[in-house]
């Protein structure tokens, strides 16, 4: 296959147009500038896109990470030359799927071809599937080594040890391993599906009889608490016979009890004819007794107001008062004094003028003398009036004047005390209130002993029409032991009611368990049928393996001439790379590559080489792989030659002329050395 041209809207490719010629084409281009995105361009165009795929978060799905960047639909075209013909591929968006729509046909006419579509278009035109493309003719810097896959190994193995890639072996043993994992994979299978059944329906049988026990269990409870409820019956009914038994003397004893209050009745209503209606006695005890209260309360009152002897009224009070401040004047005290003084006077005189000092010591002696008696006998008129008194001369307006307002109150009160008594009087007609209320007492407790007789009575009645209504009950029918009480039986009867009540609801359920689990003999016979089943199954998978056992070791035995075919390849074209430093080259089974050089003893893996001498271990891998199962197929290089040094990367170029005479190589690359040493 060649191909002429790729026209794509992918990624940042916009309508971009990338023209190829036959055998070695070197693209060169900065860093990003597209490379990768025509080299992911040209994987989608074959094989398409894997909408399934998701993003997650160290990881882009294609249909996102090569999403137009102007937003217009992802779209391309390739044309190409494929078994004489010029045809033409293109892709583009159906709706919400990316390069979903898929059309193939001849460049020219442009009629379709219909062995091209959509799924296998890569398969096809390659003659590979995906992922030995991926592996062999689609070289990364970042995916350099080979690895393993199932589809890879399948077709190497197949080419090397039958010369064809008709997979005759790798069917059958696919078809063994796909018979042999139908009896068993890990757990699933027809074996552990059986032997599942066969656990099922052992576990059914065990509980058809954990059910069978357990209903039998149900029965014999249902059977024992049927007759203690037979029991509780037969005790009821003996209970039952006593209490009418007793009923039967209670109501001649009520009867009698009746009669009783009747008599009592009858004496009450004879005695309260005689007597006043029990509501006047009640509104006359209420007056009485609101009369003596009354009557306390004024004679308590009239104790605050003693009556007052010799006292005056308000003028005589003030007009004393008045001739008390005269009376206590000192004026005639002064004279006395006065006289005093001229008596002295005239004695001092009295040897100087015989006459005027008798006279001056007479007189003085007589005014003295007088005018004393004077101020004596008002102070003692003075002192008399604040006798009578009591206090000081200027409350004695305001005493009188209070004495007169407690006269009146006390007159007033007086006068209220002697109407309350004629009240009492009248209320009793005269006779002691003590005496009078006490009967009216009485005679209300005799209305009160009618009322509770009338009660007493009503009682006796009802209490004799409820024993008359009570049934007589029979006598049970079978000897009672039992010496619950009345409550002890009636809550026994109703816990063996519920008791019965969850027993039929348990039988029920068991017997719908045993319904649903089945007839016993059927599951017993289908457990015998299943092991009978899965004896046969183990015979076959038993014969499987060994069968797949005796064609892996065939296989095996042919798979050992697959790997020196390749390594040999390989081998020659790292000696070319390096300058035939490593001349030790092994390819185990897994494609896992071990290397030595001609000083070494030992062969180690490319994790021991330098990166530059990894990536020639696989690129030399890679070819030799390419040439022997994709021989006309392209190859594309995606900076696979970035870490080789010049000598080495000439002799990677010299190769790639030597293949491209075979095949169309699209070498993609960041730097100009390749074009350089063309």
């Amino acid at each position: 296959m060649r191909i002429y041209t790729m026209t794509a809207t992918f990624g940042k490719l916009e309508n971009k147009t990338l023209t190829l010629q036959p055998g070695l084409n070197i693209i060169e281009a900065p860093n990003e500038w597209g490379k990768s995105t025509w080299c992911a361009f040209l994987m989608a165009m074959l094989y398409g896109i894997d909408t399934r795929e998701r993003t997650t978060s160290d990881h882009l799905a294609d249909k996102e990470r090569y999403a137009p960047w102007s937003g217009a639909p992802m779209s391309g075209r390739i044309d190409l030359r494929w078994r004489g013909r010029d045809i033409t591929i293109e892709r583009s968006t159906k709706g919400r799927i990316p390069l979903g729509n898929f059309r193939a046909y001849e460049t020219a006419s442009g009629l379709p071809i219909p062995a091209l579509t959509a799924t296998n278009c890569g398969e096809v035109l390659l003659g590979m599937e995906r992922s030995v493309f991926q592996r062999t003719g689609f070289l990364k810097l970042t995916d350099m080594p080979v690895g393993q896959d199932a589809v890879l190994s399948a077709r190497l193995t197949a080419l090397v040890t039958t010369g064809d890639e008709s997979g005759t072996a790798q069917k059958l043993g696919a078809k063994l391993r796909e018979l042999k994992n139908r009896c068993r994979y890990n757990r699933s299978g027809l074996l552990p599906q059986a032997e599942a059944q066969r656990a099922a329906l052992c576990q059914k049988l065990a509980d058809i009889e954990d059910t069978l026990i357990r209903y039998r269990q149900l029965q014999n409870q249902q059977t024992k608490l049927e007759t203690y409820a037979a029991q509780l019956d037969n005790h009821r009914q003996a209970l039952d016979y006593s209490a009418s038994l007793e009923a039967e003397q209670k109501l001649a004893a009520a009867h009698t009890a009746k009669e009783a209050a009747r008599v009592r009745l009858e004496e009450l209503e004879r005695q309260c004819r005689d007597l006043p209606p029990r509501d006047i006695i009640k509104q006359d005890i209420h007056a009485l007794q609101q009369l003596q209260a009354e009557l306390s309360s004024a004679t308590s009152q009239l104790q605050l107001f003693p009556q007052i002897q010799n006292s005056a009224s308000g003028q005589q009070a003030e007009a004393d008062s008045r001739r008390y401040k005269k009376l206590r004047s000192p004026l005639f005290l002064i004279l006395a004094i006065l006289g005093l003084l001229t008596a002295a006077a005239g004695a001092a005189l009295y040897y100087l003028s015989y006459e005027v000092g008798i006279y001056l010591l007479a007189g003085g002696g007589i005014s003295t003398v007088v005018f004393l008696i004077i101020h004596l006998l008002r102070r003692s008129k003075a002192k008399k009036l604040l006798l009578r008194y009591g206090s000081a001369p200027a409350l004695w307006a305001i005493n009188a004047a209070e004495y007169i307002a407690q006269q009146t109150r006390r007159q007033e009160l007086e006068q209220s005390i002697r109407e309350l008594n004629t009240q009492i009087h009248i209320l009793t007609g005269g006779q002691e209130t003590t005496k009078v209320l006490l009967q009216w007492q009485e005679a209300l407790h005799t209305w009160t002993r009618l009322d509770l007789a009338q009660q007493e009575l009503r009682q006796a009645e009802s209490y004799e029409q409820a024993l008359a209504a009570t049934r007589p009950a029979a006598k049970p029918a079978h000897p009672d032991t039992m010496t619950l009480s009345l409550p002890e039986t009636l809550q026994a009867q109703s816990d063996t009611v519920r008791q019965l009540r969850q027993l039929q609801l348990k039988l029920g359920q068991s017997q719908g368990r045993l319904e649903q689990l089945g007839s016993r003999e059927d599951t017993q016979r289908k457990l015998d049928q299943l092991n009978q089943r899965i004896t046969k199954l183990e015979e076959t998978y038993q014969a499987l393996t060994l069968a797949l056992q005796s064609l892996d070791h065939a296989q095996a035995e042919l798979q050992r001439r697959f790997a020196p075919q390749i390594t040999a390849n390989a081998r020659d074209i790292i000696a070319r790379l390096t300058g035939n430093r490593y001349d030790k080259l092994r390819l185990d089974q897994g494609l896992n590559l071990l290397s030595g050089a001609q000083s070494e003893v030992t062969l180690h893996s490319p994790l021991w080489r330098s990166d530059g001498t990894a990536d020639q271990l696989y690129l030399a891998l890679r070819l030799a792989v390419a040439k022997a199962l994709t021989p006309a197929a392209p190859l594309v290089l995606d900076d696979a030659l970035v870490r080789f040094d010049d000598t080495r990367l000439k002799a990677a170029l010299d190769i790639l002329k030597e293949e491209a005479q075979h095949k169309q190589i699209l070498l993609f690359t960041c730097q100009s050395r390749e074009k350089n040493m063309l």
